[in-house]
């Protein structure tokens, strides 16, 4: 029997033609067969409809591939910055500059690049372009660096420039827009201003709105299905009278929480003392560094009577003058920089530099520009207030920490001080500062420096009998110490808690990891068919406790659990507001990409850290009105709305009786028990969060102790009325009326117009940020309105029926996005 290889090569040639012919219909004929035969898998949906054109799904899918790409290469060029950390990259890209990489942001980009150019005329530059770069890179990138990225990524650069010139249409719309929320008139400035300083005190009669639902008579099942239908895609709101029963995602953790102060005080002084004499050296070289660097923020401490006169050089204005830490060191000569070739400058992106002069294109590798032009253009460039120029937030400190200041990064000495020696390596690091004048003795031997033991630089360092401190010590170079100072102890302790901690969580983590590998082979042996014994529940508290006697801190870890938590509630949770490494909060970083059993670390403001995972998840899904417990939640939703008006008309009422007994009101209702009377300390309408977010403080609404989600509406009521006055509010889900007795204002209008007239504004501009989102937000609106954009239906149901989730068409196409 001849081989099918020797019938191949025979009629090689007519089999050739044979499968050229059919590859031909395969990729002619046959889409067009099988589109008239109505058989076309292919499916592209338009998603989006505008006056400036249709989107599509696959427009959409576009639209998320170029936004990646621009993260991509961006995120690559900034790891080096973020120690080598791409994604904590991408998270401040995302959460500072572009925008979540969502359907509906990414829609929105597409909307207001074409309002910005087909509406305004807007065009982006290729110095907007690089001004951008320099400013989202610190200008700490240079084009070398941009071209490996290119490379790294596999994303080229035409596509790159292109699809972030798109990006740039809608950022710099936003910009132009924002500087028009800038300004605030005097009014809006005094409106705010008494917002933040002024205080009231109040009591306050609480009136729950659940008291009245009992009086509310039963609807129709029509009426409940025609109230369940209206709500049924909202989330409910706890800050929100308007009710909802979508059925957000929902997750559940455990952590284990490390108490820092006891740990501390479980460090006992004899393993300070240990630690101290093992390493001698090396912290008493701590030591003596720091009290150099005290002692030359507060200038010698000899008395210039007795001092010995010092040198010429030493006493120089120009070169030897003792420098506070802010003071700049000497930079070197312009033929220094241009030999030792220097990375650009590095600017914070509170004062970006200049963009390229015209003609540029954006940043090459071929580019070239002499050190002093660069120079001449950062001195030039003014402070964007852009909100694309504010420095790192979340993640600042993995960005910055560390970092040594590269050339040009400081400030350069005041005109007539510069140096003019050019002996100096470029790439010599900033001068050291001059010693004190006390730490070595004069060359001359008849007089020594002398010492001024009855005057003391420092109240703190009055003999007492006890070992000299650092300060002392660096001024006597050959005195022995015996043990720590009291601030070497402290650091001396903290690494012991340190250490100690890590072994803990290290202990604790190997167990989850366990753990977690155990609930794997369990998962894929159950969906394998095979029958196995499922994993033993983690003891928490038990894990806590060995952890802890392993790492010898008996009883300071302690276990605790969320139990289920959706992402509003989680928002409430004081573990969930602790922050991870990169300073992210655990409820948003727990509700992005966090698998299951996955133990990561926090730690909050109190110092306290946290060892946390996730156990469980729940997709968000819309639920139905004959779901079990769907329809009683329904009934009770619309009777807690028709039971507002008696209980308003009950607060009015106590309110009356108030006024006619012109007492207080703890007074009026002594007799009734079924009245409790709350009276709050003093509060502000607005205050400062505790955690500065980027280049401003936190403005958040005051809580105010016994009034629960108090509200605008709550906070308007008390601060228009005057010492004595009564009267009544909601609080802001308006599950409770408020009869309200402001019994003080503080300070005095008078007082605080005197302080509104030398107060800085910026010390208060953070409190006009929410009028301003909510200005920002109705903006949107608008462009969408006059764009006649809407998500399609069938986008909806699609999105719907694959997640569950709310689509962005439900609440996008009234604008209620954020700006």
């Amino acid at each position: 029997m001849a081989s099918p290889f020797s019938v191949f090569r025979k009629n090689r040639t007519m089999m050739l033609v044979i499968l050229t012919i059919l590859s031909m219909f395969g990729f002619v004929f046959l889409p067009i067969f099988l589109q008239s035969m109505g058989s076309q898998t292919v499916s592209n949906p338009v998603v989006v409809k505008s006056k400036y054109g249709d989107l599509t799904r696959f427009d959409l899918h576009n639209l998320r591939t170029e936004r990646n790409q621009v993260l991509a290469v961006l995120s690559e060029v900034l790891a080096p910055l973020a120690h080598g950390n791409p994604q904590a990259a991408r998270q401040y890209l995302e959460s500072e500059v572009f925008g979540p990489t969502t359907d509906e942001g990414l829609v929105d980009s597409w909307l207001l690049a074409n309002y910005a150019h087909q509406k305004t005329g807007m065009v982006i530059s290729d110095d907007i372009i690089n001004g951008f770069l320099r400013q989202v890179t610190f200008n700490r990138v240079s084009p070398k660096e941009f071209q490996a990225a290119f490379q790294r990524t596999g994303v080229s650069e035409r596509r790159f420039f292109a699809a972030l010139r798109e990006e740039l249409l809608a950022l710099q719309l936003k910009k132009s827009f924002g500087y028009s929320l800038e300004a605030a008139t005097p009014a809006e400035r005094w409106k705010y201003f008494t917002r933040v300083k002024e205080q009231a005190r109040i009591e306050a009669v609480p009136v729950p709105v659940d008291r009245y639902v009992d009086r509310v008579a039963d609807p129709s099942t029509a009426t409940l299905k025609d109230f369940f239908e209206k709500h049924k895609n909202d989330d409910a709101k706890p800050d929100s009278p308007a009710p909802g029963f979508h059925v957000p995602k929902r997750i559940e953790m455990q952590y284990v929480k490390a108490d820092y102060q006891r740990l501390l005080a479980g460090v006992s002084d004899s393993e300070v003392l240990a630690r101290y004499r093992k390493d001698k050296a090396l912290y008493d070289q701590m030591e003596q560094r720091r009290a150099q660097a005290r002692l030359q923020e507060e200038g010698p401490a000899v008395s210039p009577k007795s001092a010995t006169p010092p040198t010429k050089p030493a006493t120089s204005a120009k070169s030897a003058k003792p420098r506070a830490e802010n003071t700049p060191a000497a930079a070197p000569s312009p033929k220094e920089k241009k030999s030792a070739q220097p990375q650009p400058a590095s600017k914070s992106m509170s004062n970006p530099p200049k963009a390229a002069p015209p003609g540029k294109s954006p940043i090459k590798t071929g580019e070239k520009k002499t050190d002093a032009k660069k120079a001449d253009e950062q001195k030039k460039q003014p402070e964007s207030t852009s909100s694309l120029d504010r420095p790192w937030a979340s993640v600042r400190t993995v960005f910055a920490a560390d970092k040594k200041p590269e050339l040009g990064e400081a400030a350069k000495p005041a005109a007539g001080n510069a140096p003019k020696s050019t002996k100096t390596k470029a790439t010599q690091a900033p001068a050291k500062p001059t010693k004190p004048i006390e730490a070595k003795p004069a060359k001359t031997p008849e007089k020594p420096a002398k010492i001024a033991p009855a005057k003391p630089a420092r109240a703190s360092e009055k003999p007492t009998g006890k070992a000299p401190g650092p300060a002392a010590a660096a001024k006597r170079p050959g005195a022995a110490k015996t043990e720590p100072s009291a601030h070497l102890k402290t650091f001396i302790r903290r690494q012991i808690v340190g250490a100690r901690l890590q072994k803990a969580f290290q202990s604790l983590s190997e167990q989850i990891d366990r753990h977690r590998s155990a609930m794997s082979r369990y998962k894929d042996a159950k969906i394998k068919g095979i029958s196995i014994a499922a994993p033993k529940k983690l003891d928490l508290a038990a894990l806590a406790r060995q952890a802890a006697e392993t790492a010898g801190t008996p009883g300071a870890l302690t276990a605790g659990a969320t139990g289920w938590l959706s992402e509003v509630v989680a928002q409430r949770n004081p573990f969930c507001n602790s922050v991870v490494e990169t300073g992210q909060p655990v409820w948003s970083f727990a509700f992005r990409s966090f698998s299951e059993y996955r133990p990561e670390r926090s730690y909050d403001q109190s110092d306290n850290y946290y060892l946390f995972w996730k156990t469980g998840e729940e997709p968000a899904r819309v639920p139905k009105f004959d779901d079990p417990g769907v329809a009683a939640e329904v009934l009770r939703a619309w009777k807690m709305i028709e039971a507002r008006k008696p209980a308003t008309d009950e607060a009015k009422h106590l309110a009356d009786e108030g006024r006619k007994s012109k007492g207080s009101l703890k007074q009026t209702f002594v007799n009734r028990p079924d009245l409790p009377v709350v009276t709050p300390p003093p509060f502000s309408w607005l205050t400062f969060g505790q955690v500065p977010t980027g280049s401003s403080r936190e403005v958040r609404m005051s809580r105010v102790p016994g009034v629960d989600l108090a509200g605008e509406t709550f906070m308007e009521t008390v601060f228009s009325l005057k010492p004595g006055q009564i009267g009544v509010a909601f609080n802001a889900p308006q599950t409770v009326a408020y009869v309200i007795r402001v019994t003080g204002i503080a300070p005095s209008p008078e007082a605080l117009w005197t302080q509104f007239k030398v107060d800085d504004f910026s010390t208060y501009q953070p409190a006009l940020a929410g009028a301003q989102r909510q200005i920002g937000a109705a903006w949107l609106k608008e462009i969408k309105a006059s764009a006649g954009f809407k998500w399609t239906e069938a986008y909806k149901t699609a999105q719907q029926t694959s997640t569950g989730k709310s689509t962005p068409g439900s609440r996008h196409d009234e604008g209620d996005g954020d700006y």
